[in-house]
């Protein structure tokens, strides 16, 4: 009886480390293919200098860089699929 009820108790504590598991695994996907996206986005960005030019014409600092990208306006799954649809469609910048 007292075996049953250790065995009974292992069983649940296997199916919660399982469901664990399978929880983490769908996290991590997602992680993973967000992180492909940010690296696609960095590979395929083009850069704009916002620093001001002396008037000699060399770039005065502070000097910054802002990406962009076609997807810059769109939100949330809408530039998900915008940047899976470009992952897609062709190979990244050389």
């Amino acid at each position: 009886r007292d075996m049953q009820a250790a065995i009974d108790a292992r069983d649940i504590e296997l199916a919660r480390a399982q469901a664990r598991i399978a929880e983490l695994e769908v996290e991590r996907d997602a992680l993973r293919k967000d992180a492909e996206r940010y690296r696609w986005l960095r590979e395929n960005m083009t850069y704009r200098d916002l620093g001001t030019t002396s008037r000699d014409g060399k770039l005065e600092y502070p000097l910054t860089r802002r990406w962009y990208h076609d997807t810059a306006n769109q939100r949330d799954a809408t530039i998900d699929a915008a940047i899976d649809a470009a992952m897609s469609a062709k190979e990244p910048k050389p």
